[in-house]
């Protein structure tokens, strides 16, 4: 993440503070990115940032690099202990969603995961004198959650995310079903279950999936310039999903569409075309209709 444009009169990207790009303040964008549910772009500096671990030394994050390229810049501190918490922070209060409140003993549980990740765990989560260990499971139409609370009991909400245009079927917390309530963001559905304390949960959801574009995950090679293809907007409507890509203009890339029994792409297969210009990227867009 700069803090300058690169048409900005004060962009220099060997600049330290005006130009540079810093995974520090990188990974307040990408906690930005997930309150708003924009799981896809969130997910792309993520994986960019984590990628980087290694490139100045053994286990080590950079302290700043180019802005315009993968290089690490000559005055930049190989090892600076903020910028690894880029990959911590994002990746437990974003990605996975836990958000604990020592005050009330309440776990606010909120993941938004990538629809074709099948399982993620987690453990040593501490909310107030309670820690609390974790798996999600994830299938076409299907997501269950599975928490354990060792300590004092914790309230649990419940809040996964689900692919815009999907429809919750049924729920189940412990066995026992229960009626979530939906909420719908722009861009994705939450299904909220509020769960009394207690120490053991399996939440089990099951829905009709809806359509989604699953992110290029690239990490960068020294001295590689920005080419992945990124997710601008996502418009929902009724009946269509319509996502808004930015790419390497002038080139054909396939993009990685995920999606329900009820929804089919307008066009056929994977592929999707940038129109050429003056500028690196250009836009195109990928359509879903509901069948």
């Amino acid at each position: 993440m700069r803090l300058f444009a690169t048409d900005s009169p004060s962009y220099d990207p060997l600049s330290y503070n005006d130009g540079s790009v810093w995974p520090f303040v990188s990974g307040f964008t990408m906690m930005a990115e997930f309150k708003q549910h924009r799981w896809q772009g969130a997910l792309q500096h993520l994986y960019g940032i984590a990628a980087l671990t290694g490139v100045s030394g053994p286990g080590f994050i950079t302290e700043y690099m180019s802005g315009d390229r993968a290089q690490q810049l000559q005055r930049a501190v190989p090892h600076q202990l903020f910028s690894s918490t880029a990959v911590i922070h994002p990746l437990i209060s974003g990605l996975l969603g836990l958000d604990g409140d020592s005050e009330t003993a309440v776990l606010h549980v909120a993941p938004h995961l990538p629809p074709n990740w099948n399982e993620v765990g987690f453990s040593g989560y501490r909310a107030g004198t309670s820690t609390v260990n974790g798996a999600f499971k994830r299938g076409k139409g299907t997501l269950r959650q599975r928490l354990s609370v060792q300590g004092a009991p914790l309230k649990i909400d419940f809040a996964p995310a689900m692919p815009p245009g999907s429809m919750l079927i049924s729920a189940e917390l412990n066995s026992k079903p229960v009626t979530p309530r939906v909420v719908a963001s722009d861009v994705d559905v939450h299904a909220v279950v509020e769960a009394s304390a207690g120490q053991e949960f399996d939440l089990v959801m099951r829905f009709d999936e809806g359509a989604d574009i699953l992110p290029e995950l690239v990490a960068a090679e020294p001295g590689d310039r920005s080419h992945a293809v990124r997710l601008i907007e996502t418009k929902v409507e009724a009946n269509r999903i319509t996502f808004v890509l930015a790419g390497p203009s002038g080139r054909t890339v396939d993009v990685r569409p995920w999606h329900g029994e009820r929804w089919q792409r307008e066009s056929a297969g994977d592929a999707v075309h940038f129109p050429g210009a003056q500028a690196e990227f250009s836009r195109a867009s990928v359509v879903f209709k509901r069948r």
